[in-house]
């Protein structure tokens, strides 16, 4: 049986899990598969499914009571209207953009010696127009290829060693060490960064346009082979509107629940504290990046109101964002989440309903402290780091934008280059 695209089924999200409502987006007809989106879970869990793993809904009737009709409210009649005033050209571009990411068109990506199932759409110019199964990445400078004999004689001659830029941080205990790199002095290594991270993260947007961030690129470091590993990384933007600390964080999935995550959480709001301005993460936030924020937050806001319920002193939400450099409303929503926060006189204050719930607060406090001494723990004084200074007036180029659209021609490993050149030219 031949199902239509947009057809609404029952299907599993893994093997011997649970059927969830998916629909239809695309359908391999030499391979009788079909591409499914599961509208209540995360896009990374769209696959590729089997006929047969597919499974019809229930058909349902429709009910006729007139009073269980939904009709439209005000506020929904005001977005109908401004969407028919929109231009048309404008929709259709976005209808077009977002039917074009909807569909995972990179399978696997090899980095190292690590081959990775990818998550979502990212526009490598080699997937553009057709699927790619496997997608091979320089562990070293992230270029990439589709033949893995290129990668071989690539890796050869590779001069990188550890990612461009300056390091700020090493800790030779845990061979950890973080670098700033500038977007704007090696455009080339942060957009392929960028194309790699979009394979893991949804919400991105900006692949090319790195000239405007910082990157803070987390690695580790093999002594023995004298070789720095990408472990993670989180962007800032160099002159931010809204104070926000990161633009973009991820670990990469062969590192997470290691720790790395809260170890780079733990820098931006250092970083934060060095420049004396209270921080926050660009929203939206991921499902995994709400979780992290979340759990970071949590623990540096009981620390404090602990401290300072058992000494007798007074916080506020002000004194909350001075102390720990995060912003008041992700505090406000923490303290919600918390149950320690009361709407008074027209402000949120910090509110302890009982001692039973701080004690509570308490002992999940010592519980993740336990579990985070299993992990590097960020180290504050091995921080070199001072902040740099740019115009007020500094803004982006539309010109620079254009030219830097499209990706530079020499990161494509070819083999008139491979044997004109032993080395990549950058």
């Amino acid at each position: 049986m031949t199902y239509e695209i947009g057809t609404t089924l029952l299907c599993a999200p893994t093997p011997n899990s649970q059927l969830h409502e998916c629909s239809i987006l695309d359908h391999k007809t030499t391979e009788n598969k079909y591409y499914v989106h599961f509208p209540q879970l995360d896009r990374r869990c769209d696959r590729w499914a089997d006929e047969s793993e597919l499974v019809q809904q229930q058909s349902t009737t429709p009910s006729t009571n007139s009073s269980n009709e939904q009709r439209l409210t005000r506020q929904k009649r005001k977005l109908h209207d401004l969407e028919e005033q929109s231009d048309e050209i404008e929709r259709q571009l976005v209808k077009d953009f977002c039917n074009r990411t909807k569909i995972r068109n990179i399978s696997k990506v090899v980095v190292g010696q690590y081959e990775l199932d990818c998550w979502y759409y990212s526009p490598y110019p080699y997937a553009l127009q057709n699927h790619v199964d496997r997608l091979f990445v320089c562990d070293k400078c992230l270029k990439y290829t589709l033949d893995e004999r290129l990668l071989h004689k690539h890796s050869q001659n590779c001069t990188y060693i550890h990612p461009p830029g300056n390091e700020i941080y090493r800790d030779s205990d845990a061979n950890l060490s973080l670098f700033e790199v500038d977007g704007d002095l090696h455009k080339l290594w942060c957009q392929n960064l960028c194309l790699l991270a979009k394979l893991f993260i949804d919400h991105k947007t900006a692949f090319f346009d790195v000239e405007f961030f910082l990157f803070y690129v987390l690695t580790i470091c093999d002594l023995n082979k004298h070789s720095y590993s990408v472990v993670g990384y989180f962007s800032k933007e160099k002159l931010s509107a809204e104070n926000n600390n990161v633009a973009c964080i991820l670990t990469f999935p062969q590192y997470q629940r290691m720790g790395y995550g809260r170890f780079l959480i733990d820098v931006s709001y250092e970083l934060s504290r060095i420049e004396q301005r209270v921080g926050s993460p660009e929203k939206p936030l991921s499902d995994l990046g709400k979780l992290s924020y979340r759990s970071y937050w949590m623990f540096v806001l009981i620390q404090k109101i602990v401290s300072a319920y058992r000494s007798g002193t007074e916080l506020s939400i002000h004194d909350l964002s001075q102390m720990t450099f995060v912003k008041q409303s992700d505090i406000i929503s923490t303290l919600k989440y918390l149950n320690l926060c009361q709407y008074i006189k027209g402000q949120h204050t910090v509110y302890i309903p009982k001692k039973e719930v701080l004690d509570e607060h308490e002992m999940w406090y010592q519980k993740e402290l336990i579990k985070l001494s299993k992990y590097t723990r960020f180290q504050n004084a091995k921080l070199k780091w001072t902040p740099s200074v740019y115009p007020k007036m500094w803004k982006r180029s539309q010109d620079t934008r254009n030219r830097n659209r499209k990706t530079d021609e020499n990161e494509q490993l070819d083999d008139k280059q491979i044997k004109k050149n032993r080395t990549y030219a950058r």
